[in-house]
């Protein structure tokens, strides 16, 4: 846990006092990475405790390598339709809505070039062309199709074709955050899901929490904060997962259209919404990093994104719904990377 981060907590947990008011903290692994909830509240304990079992249940229903999952039966389905549960269907049209916004530059269907890859396993190396384009023939949200059952909270069908594979991870963990503490026993908390950072009150009174923007050359320092209220930070960055062949750094955010890992002039890109708009914020910061710095501040300011960009040659850009939002919901904060050669062109 870093830093800054840690003083964002202890400054959300001292928002609340008196009698009877708990406090309570929960580490464990899930969707593939550590992740930890603090909150306070009547019975925050219990809240924490369902927060945590609520997002095991999710990583048991979406994960593409669970045999028992919801996600694994679709991919191995062949074809045919395939009935789920609400979340599992919320969220694959969710994701299908994302990629359709983004003119594909999120795509839940990148699953086929994960494989290929391999990056983040053992057996991460660069593809033969010949392999890539034969990946990129199954890799298109548009062979996602969705039909919803009558009663909308029962879920629907979901089929996909021409050898697709959905993979729902780029915005699982913005979900899970959004939705996995609701209890009235807790009036406030945090919860650290990988990159995903949520922050909330659940008694109206949101203050400011601040959250570290790590250095992508060493993510333990920072080079910049930012400033929510009862929302989401969600970060994509090159060096969360990668490796180096031949003095090349490939890493895991894939360029759907081209089917190699994007090579966009950034580093990370950073982007703030709502709590509730957590599996939005994930994909958003996924498309926007493959977009690259020109095409994605442009998406941003046509559509009032708050999001922060950093580019290989080390600016610090932010779109204007961050940069003119000091005092709102969400807010820059302080500029730290002077001293590493970057520059802040707010």
């Amino acid at each position: 846990m870093n830093k800054i981060r840690l003083a964002a907590i202890c400054l959300l947990l001292g928002l609340v006092s008196g009698c009877g008011v708990q406090k309570a903290e929960s580490q464990f692994f899930a969707m593939n990475t550590v992740m930890g909830i603090q909150a306070e509240g009547a019975d925050a304990k219990q809240a924490v405790v369902q927060a945590e079992q609520y997002i095991n249940k999710l990583d048991r229903m979406l994960s593409r390598t669970r045999p028992e999952s919801e996600i694994y039966a679709l991919n191995h389905a062949g074809g045919d339709w395939v009935t789920v549960s609400y979340e599992t269907y919320h969220l694959i049209d969710q994701a299908k809505g994302l990629a359709m916004d983004t003119d594909g530059a999120y795509d839940p269907t990148v699953a086929p070039l994960t494989d290929l890859w391999g990056i983040g396993t053992e057996g991460a190396h660069v593809p033969q062309q010949s392999e890539i384009d034969a990946a990129l023939t199954h890799v298109d949200y548009r062979n996602i199709e969705l039909e919803p059952a009558a009663d909308a909270s029962a879920g629907g069908r979901v089929r996909l074709l021409n050898g697709a594979e959905v993979d729902l991870g780029g915005i699982a963990k913005g979900f899970a955050g959004a939705w996995a503490l609701t209890s009235e026993d807790a009036t406030a908390a945090l919860l650290q899901l990988g990159g995903n950072v949520s922050a909330f009150e659940l008694d109206g009174q949101a203050k400011p929490v601040k959250i570290g923007i790590g250095d992508p050359d060493n993510v333990a320092e920072y080079l910049a904060t930012v400033e929510v209220r009862d929302g989401c930070v969600v970060t994509t960055g090159d060096y969360e997962r990668y490796f180096e062949q031949d003095g090349v750094r490939y890493h895991h955010v894939f360029d759907p259209k081209t089917g190699y890992p994007a090579q966009s002039g950034l580093r990370s890109v950073t982007v703030l919404q709502p709590y509730e708009e957590g599996a939005a914020a994930d994909g958003y910061s996924t498309a926007l990093f493959v977009m690259g710095l020109e095409r994605g501040l442009d998406f941003c300011n046509r559509n009032g994104i708050p999001a922060l960009f950093i580019t290989q040659d080390k600016r610090m850009v932010p779109s204007d719904a961050l940069k003119h939002s000091s005092g709102t919901q969400f807010a820059f904060g302080e500029f730290l990377g002077a001293d590493k050669g970057y520059t802040y062109e707010g």
